[in-house]
């Protein structure tokens, strides 16, 4: 791949591009993670929970300023449906999820949760929430009221991460490996599980049939759940791979302090690099929306991208 080096003036820090083009910088408060939808960015701060026009990286659109919640604490995860926010807190002694107004920021209600939130997704009129002690579901069809409708408590392992598509959830379990479950609207079921030999499960992305897990210093791993020997591909990189995505016909990883990287899945079992881009700085974060990628990079603040083979 050949890289196109450039020498930011914002603080010295020199930059590593190929194939992305710098959008926006946002650095007024210090960034651990980033939930992108409907052209809008939530960003999670030591304070709370601050939401930018993805595009711009603004507080406001039109004239209009964006709501902010502050939760007087960092939240751990995020996430939106019809006008209302769900904010993951882990409070002392009970954990909650915030149920936030999206028009102005006002809390609604509380919804205590069993175990400390990992994270948040919502798929079809669902919330799903990934805790210490297992997954927790939430009927969310009233916005303003989720009503539990389903919980699942792991045997062993600690989740780390975890991907919503109704009907199915994948959870990522670290040494454990990876476990995919199935949710009839009332009940979780586990139709699929995997263990990596030596690398733990960091995270999963799904492509059809395909799984990219990050795996750590063993790279990427490329899995094909409807194959009898689902192993079918290994992506090594330059620094442990912590956090995978897919986007239409890409598959984009964060290694770290090694950036940030994109493949194509023209060929899903084996993923090409065509995009690349690193600052020096720890990326701890990123998602995307159409053509843009927003990065966390703690300190640092938010960096966004866009490229061209995105949609």
């Amino acid at each position: 791949m050949i890289t196109l080096i450039l020498y930011s003036q914002l603080g010295g820090v020199e930059e590593e591009i190929y194939r992305f083009h710098k959008q926006g910088t946002w650095t007024f408060k210090e960034v651990s993670s980033v939930y992108a939808v409907g052209g809008f960015l939530f960003a999670s701060t030591p304070v709370g929970l601050k939401i930018l026009n993805i595009f711009t990286l603004k507080d406001s659109v039109k004239g209009v300023q964006l709501p902010e919640y502050n939760a007087g604490l960092r939240p751990v995860g995020s996430a939106y449906y019809k006008g209302v926010v769900y904010v993951g807190l882990n409070k002392t002694p009970t954990p909650e999820i915030a149920v936030v107004s999206f028009t102005d920021g006002s809390l609604i209600t509380t919804v205590p949760t069993a175990g400390n939130i990992v994270s948040l997704d919502v798929s079809s009129n669902y919330l799903f929430v990934l805790t210490s002690l297992g997954i927790e579901v939430y009927n969310i069809s009233n916005p303003k009221s989720p009503q539990s409708v389903a919980n699942l408590v792991f045997s062993s392992g600690a989740a780390l991460s975890m991907y919503a598509g109704y009907p199915y959830v994948i959870i990522a379990l670290g040494q454990d490996g990876l476990v995919i479950l199935k949710f009839s609207g009332k009940a979780l079921q586990k139709v699929y599980e995997y263990k990596l030999p030596s690398d733990p499960v960091l995270d999963v992305a799904s492509y059809g049939p395909y799984l990219y897990i990050a795996a750590g210093k063993g790279g990427i791993k490329v899995l094909n759940i409807k194959s009898k020997n689902p192993l079918v591909g290994e992506i090594e990189t330059d620094k442990p791979a912590s956090k995978v995505k897919v986007h239409g016909k890409y598959l984009l990883a964060s290694l770290g302090e090694g950036g940030l990287i994109m493949y194509s899945l023209a060929n899903p079992s084996s993923p090409v690099p065509v995009a690349y881009y690193s600052n020096g700085m720890f990326l701890y974060d990123f998602d995307v929306y159409s053509n843009v990628v927003a990065l966390a990079f703690g300190t640092g603040g938010i960096i966004t991208l866009k490229s061209n083979l995105l949609k």
